[in-house]
């Protein structure tokens, strides 16, 4: 006997694949996350919701809506901020830095 799905998760999920296709996965993450709420076990809304936060919620240059499954994608960039850029640090934290630097 099959399973009854709940109108409510599949509203979710749904909305959820529509944002992804459309290049809106931060929305796609949060109504995946509703769905999952929903339904704990649902194989499809885990391994998509993994995907997005693997690649952090940032869609791939040149999205076309589709990805081929097989296809290895490697999580984008991440961007840090230099320990040296001083626009980041105040003066005090710039003495402190300065000090370590000469008792070196």
């Amino acid at each position: 006997m099959k399973k009854a799905v709940r109108p409510d998760f599949v509203d979710a999920f749904e909305r959820s694949i529509r944002n992804y296709a459309e290049g809106d996965w931060i929305n796609a993450s949060g109504t995946l996350s509703m769905a999952m709420s929903l339904c704990v076990n649902d194989g499809p809304s885990k391994w998509l919701y993994a995907y997005l936060e693997k690649n952090k919620q940032i869609v791939p240059e040149g999205w076309a809506g589709v990805r081929d499954i097989d296809k290895k994608l490697e999580p984008p960039p991440i961007d840090f901020i230099k320990h040296d850029d001083q626009e980041f640090y105040g003066e005090e934290e710039q003495d402190i830095s300065a000090d370590k630097n000469e008792n070196s």
